[in-house]
């Protein structure tokens, strides 16, 4: 390293070098290397360099297009990837896929700024020159280097507050959300009960508040949403409070418990000089205040107040502070069995949920009243919306006989947009129909984790008689993202695996075991059933028997996760945009529609008690769940996730069967 290649010799020199060139679509052009895809294919070379672990790489390389067109949004153009091997060259999942030229233009150069840490099982970087879509690129000039990443700190602390400077790293990109997290505490091991946390995308920052006199420690970090760049930390000392210094105020309110005058108390930090006026109402009408110290008050409202959100204003020596008092119920009490099945107000509630109605449309049930779904969604709510337009939409889900779940907009999550996050959870945390906050869906893909736990934070602050959902598509227990994750940061964990057309269907039992690791033990884990093609839009032209997961698959998932224990399916399938479910995917519809029905057939016992046949009952291979109703009936199901046919004869006490088992096949006894 540095590594360089002009890409100007000959495509047998550039074999000769390690670049893996096609046969077809790339030749040699005026001192740079041509590509061409057509019909929609995409068409790369491939070069392996070895990396270290731990180390970040950028790279670079200058592209000229030609009428380079996109099939979809997911194709990125003429560009440069960094892929991800082991030491026996099979694929490792992560790496650096950034958009490149598109449609006509001159030479340009595409950048990757930054990898994340070389993860520990990576030992070669696979680049890509590639064309997804269709048109002609050339490509020159490629280079590729180690990154010195460090971190940098200065601090001025000649004021109260002080100033903290951390200079932006190269990684950059948008869809990374880099974040600046700055942590100060009077303790070197930042507990985390009298430590302060910022983010930032500041390079200098302030803080709101003074800093009591003495000695303090900060920790400086950029964040990313797969993980963190170096640390550094320093030490500084704050001499004394100023004149007028500022002061934080922080609530303890009971919020998501309705009483007509509870009692609130609010902290203040620094502690207040001596003589300071504090004034506090709720609207405009002062409080009766019960306790004071230059470190709290106690107060309750002067008068009984309704149901609803209230903002409750602290006036320090003419300095504002506004802090929302969510002041009332949910709809509903929403609890967890001690096996983790959900209760709404004590009745057992077993999810078959959706995404989406088919037509896409908000408003619209039609589908799912086909299919008998009890839990819908939509992601119109990942936008910035009012708490108008949710209750809107749940009133019309009650009518309609569903449940629902409800996004936080992603951009708000994001931009530490946290008091929206609360006010909006705040002012809709009393409809009916909600059953949970769907916090975010592979958030790794989008968002850094600290935004992701404030964001669960500003939630959770709203009030906790609606639990929180989060939904993550990796599951290696190992990873160190994963389990920050899985550590209690959302009350409900969903995984979403998707094998069909990537991997064995069997494959989902894994990752399922690995996710109820994950999660934490009083954590109900959801199955996020895969309903769609990952061909995306060539599904269009796809002969329905053709399009995945293909008859049988679709059933079979859904039960293979119930054999491995979860508490709710949910069935996914993409937007309408991409393909038609119910037109260019009429077989898996009518599957999804068959086995939700199923499923409420059975919803006496999937709202019982789980048991477990004698070890050694069935075949290796053959997976079971067994399910005892209150009324003493019990059903067992048997699958087969295999591709191939299998015979099972099995007997246990109060039960005997002899099956055989098609691929993919289930069967299902009740006695």
């Amino acid at each position: 390293m540095p590594f360089r290649d002009d890409l100007s010799g000959s495509l047998e020199s550039l074999r000769a070098f390690g670049w893996k060139i096609p046969g077809a679509g790339v030749r040699s052009a005026a001192g740079s290397l041509e590509i061409t895809a057509s019909g929609g294919e995409r068409r790369q070379v491939l070069l392996d360099v070895p990396v270290e672990v731990g180390k970040y790489y950028c790279g670079s390389v200058s592209v000229r297009t030609e009428n380079v067109l996109p099939r979809d949004n997911f194709d990125r153009g003429a560009t440069l990837f960094f892929g991800f091997l082991d030491g026996e060259r099979k694929w490792v999942t992560g790496g650096e896929f950034p958009r490149g030229g598109m449609q006509t233009s001159d030479w340009q150069k595409v950048a990757i700024s930054s990898t994340i840490a070389i993860p520990e099982q990576v030992r070669f970087i696979q680049v890509w020159l590639c064309v997804e879509g269709q048109g002609r690129a050339w490509f020159r000039d490629f280079e590729m280097s180690e990154l010195k990443l460090e971190t940098l700190l200065s601090i001025d602390a000649t004021a109260n507050p002080p100033t903290l400077h951390s200079p932006l790293p190269p990684m950059q990109g948008v869809k990374d959300n880099l974040r600046r997290r700055i942590l100060l505490s009077q303790d070197s091991s930042f507990p985390p009960s009298s430590t302060f946390e910022f983010m930032t995308n500041a390079e200098v920052f302030t803080p709101p508040h003074a800093l009591v006199p003495g000695v303090w420690h900060a920790r400086n970090c950029w964040t990313h949403r797969r993980g963190d760049l170096p640390c550094r930390t320093d030490t500084f000392t704050v001499a004394t409070l100023p004149a007028g210094y500022a002061v934080k105020v922080a609530k303890d309110f009971p919020n998501g418990v309705f009483a007509p005058r509870a009692e609130l108390r609010i902290r203040f930090y620094p502690p207040l000089a001596e003589g300071t006026k504090v004034e506090v109402t709720i609207g405009d009408e002062p409080v009766e205040v019960l306790a004071q110290t230059p470190t709290a008050m106690g107060f309750r409202p002067g008068r009984d107040l309704a149901p609803g959100c209230h903002q409750v204003k602290v006036v320090l020596d003419g300095k504002t502070t506004e802090l929302l008092y969510v002041n009332k119920n949910p709809a509903a009490k929403i609890t967890f069995r001690d096996d983790l099945i959900m209760l709404i107000d004590d009745k057992p509630f077993f999810p078959v949920g959706t995404y989406r109605d088919p037509s896409d449309e908000l408003h619209t049930f039609t589908g799912i009243k086909e299919a008998g779904f009890n839990l819908t969604h939509s992601y119109f709510f990942e936008a910035p919306r009012t708490p108008g337009e949710a209750r809107a939409y749940l009133r019309d889900c009650v009518k309609n006989g569903v449940m629902a779940y409800i996004g936080i907009p992603r951009k708000w999550m994001q931009n530490e947009q946290f008091d929206a996050i609360e006010a909006f959870c705040g002012e809709v945390y009393d409809e009916s129909g909600l059953v949970t906050w769907y916090l975010a869906d592979e958030p790794e893909m989008w968002l850094n984790r600290f935004n992701f736990r404030a964001s669960a934070e500003a939630v959770k602050s709203a009030g906790h008689g609606i639990p929180r959902t989060l939904l993550m598509c990796t599951s290696n227990p190992n990873s160190e993202l994963n389990r920050f994750y899985g550590a209690g940061l959302s009350d409900i964990y969903w995984h979403d695996s998707y094998p069909v057309g990537r991997h064995p269907v069997v494959s989902m039992v894994k990752a399922l075991e690995n996710s109820r690791s994950l999660a934490s033990p009083e954590q109900p884990l959801w199955a996020v059933i895969q309903a769609f093609d990952w061909r995306d839009k060539k599904v269009r032209e796809l002969p329905p028997e053709e399009v995945e997961p293909k008859a049988g698959k679709i059933r079979c998932m859904t039960h293979l996760a119930l054999a491995t224990g979860v508490q709710g399916v949910v069935f996914y399938w993409l937007p309408k945009d991409r393909y038609d479910m119910r037109i260019h995917s009429p077989i898996q519809w009518a599957e999804v529609c068959s086995t939700a029905q199923e499923l409420n057939a059975l919803m006496p016992f999937l709202i019982g008690r789980n048991e477990k046949l004698p070890a050694g009952t069935l075949p290796e291979g053959v997976y079971y769940w067994l399910k005892r109703a209150d009324d003493g009936r019990r059903a067992l199901a048997i699958v087969n996730p295999e591709d191939k046919q299998v015979e099972v004869q099995m007997a246990a006490p109060g039960v005997s069967l002899t099956a055989t088992l098609p691929p993919h096949g289930v069967k299902v006894k009740i006695y």
